[in-house]
């Protein structure tokens, strides 16, 4: 990791010693034990960090640069992925992949937000926040799924939808306002997964469908907590009282019953432990698409309505 998030940083120099330790010694070494000792004193100090959270810091592991970001999922547990490109209006926006492929042999429709890998292409992609281009493109995907009965996966990484000049120009309100009522429209399954960021209209856009899950140290809000500061204290530093305000974690939107699912998240978060992270959303995406599946598009509609009519 070249990152570092301030309150993990009594852990970060003991696992410095503990990579270096892993590139210059062999299995038969006398240091092996070393090894083993400092990984178990690694975890020990991470499980007691992360017990201890503050929603703000919820929010800054759900941005750490090194966490999978959507497109990291669709890599990982879809397979034979053939893209969808453009919106057949205005051009194609690389903050927003969406395709068909199969997840675990299934056919499926897939979307995901692309924050970049590095920042050349972070500036790209916006940062994942995408233009209208992007939410009418997805717009067309939910179309091709209705239309030959696959059903829907998203994996939601964003700050929000794009808010520059050219966006609002090209009709942002309007694309995204679209694509959530695409949501409602729907006649086949559609499962929601916020893997890291679930900001605003921007993941809303993408997660209006019937049934919504969360990785542990994701986050989901109405608006961005800094955002949130800067609106009602007029000074982003309050943006750690707005995160508490907010109710932003995992635990506190399924006690709401905003989601439906926590995806457990291994201690110290998916930027340490990528493999372990998609392999535990494999799983529960696994299960919940089988119960969508069984239900008719009558009864999605009918859950849709049950779901939303709660808030």
């Amino acid at each position: 990791m070249t990152y570092q998030l301030g309150f993990e940083e009594v852990v970060l120099p003991l696992e410095a010693q503990l990579n270096n330790l892993k590139k210059n010694i062999s299995l038969d070494s006398p240091l092996v034990d070393e090894l083993t000792s400092l990984d178990k004193q690694i975890i020990r100090i991470l499980n007691k960090i992360y017990a201890n959270l503050e929603p703000w810091q919820y929010l800054l592991i759900a941005r750490h640069p090194d966490r999978p970001t959507g497109v990291d999922y669709i890599r990982k547990l879809i397979t034979d992925f053939v893209p969808i490109c453009g919106d057949r209006t205005f051009g194609d926006d690389s903050a927003l992949v969406c395709g068909l492929g199969k997840f675990d042999g299934i056919p499926v429709a897939v979307a995901g937000h692309n924050k970049g890998f590095d920042i050349d292409e972070r500036i790209k992609n916006n940062f994942g926040m995408a233009h209208p281009e992007g939410y009418r493109k997805i717009t067309r995907l939910f179309d091709l799924a209705s239309r030959f009965n696959l059903p829907l996966i998203t994996f939601i990484d964003t700050k929000g939808a794009a808010a520059n000049k050219g966006s609002e120009e090209r009709g942002q309100f309007y694309a995204l306002a679209d694509c959530i009522r695409a949501n409602f429209l729907l006649k086949v399954p559609l499962l929601s997964v916020i893997v890291g960021e679930g900001g605003s209209g921007g993941a809303i856009a993408l997660a209006s469908g019937h049934s919504l899950m969360m990785l542990k140290y994701s986050i989901f809000a109405v608006a961005s907590p800094d955002a949130c500061a800067a609106i009602l204290w007029k000074d982003r530093a309050f943006s750690a009282n707005a995160a508490s305000a907010l109710k932003i974690t995992s635990t506190d939107l399924l006690k709401m019953g905003v989601i439906d699912k926590e995806i457990e998240e291994p201690v110290g978060g998916a930027h340490r432990f990528p493999d372990q992270t998609f392999e535990n959303a494999r799983k529960e995406i696994k299960k919940e698409l089988k119960r969508l599946m069984a239900l008719s598009s009558d009864q999605l509609r009918m859950l849709q309505q049950e779901k939303f009519g709660k808030f």
